[in-house]
C-alpha cells in the first residue's frame, strides 16, 4: 500500500526516471537510442525514453560499462519483477501506530503572568 497515491517516487540522481522499468530500459537500450538532442527534443517518430535518449547533462560522469544489454522486453520486465521482490525489511507502520498515546501528550507550559 502506498501511504500517499499521489506520490511519485523518481530515481537517478535529477530524478528523470520515474519507475523501475525505466531505469532497467535505460541501462539496456541508453546507448542504442542515444541521440544528441537537449530533454525534450527527440527527433520526430522517436519517444523519449523509449526510443530517445537525451545527451547526458555531463558526459564526464557517464557509466561506460552499461548501456547496451541486449535485454528483450520481456527479459526488461523480468528482471523488474525480481527487483520489486527485494526488500531491506523496512514495514509500513499502521495509522493506528503512528498516533501517541494520551499520556505522552504534553500541554504547553503556561507562560508566567507579568
Amino acid at each position: 500500500m502506498v501511504p500517499y497515491p499521489e506520490f511519485v517516487k523518481a530515481y537517478m540522481h535529477n530524478g528523470y526516471l520515474l519507475s523501475l522499468k525505466e531505469i532497467v530500459h535505460f541501462y539496456n537500450t541508453r546507448d542504442v537510442y542515444a541521440k544528441p538532442v537537449l530533454s525534450g527534443n527527440c527527433p520526430a517518430g522517436t519517444v523519449e525514453k523509449v526510443t530517445c535518449w537525451p545527451m547526458p547533462e555531463d558526459p564526464n560522469n557517464m557509466n561506460m560499462t552499461i548501456g547496451k544489454l541486449g535485454l528483450s522486453d520481456a527479459e526488461e520486465n523480468d528482471l523488474v519483477a525480481f527487483l520489486e521482490t527485494l526488500t531491506d525489511g523496512f514495514v509500513q507502520p499502521s495509522s493506528s501506530s503512528l498516533e501517541k498515546p494520551a499520556s505522552t501528550i504534553r500541554k504547553p507550559a503556561t507562560p508566567p503572568k507579568t
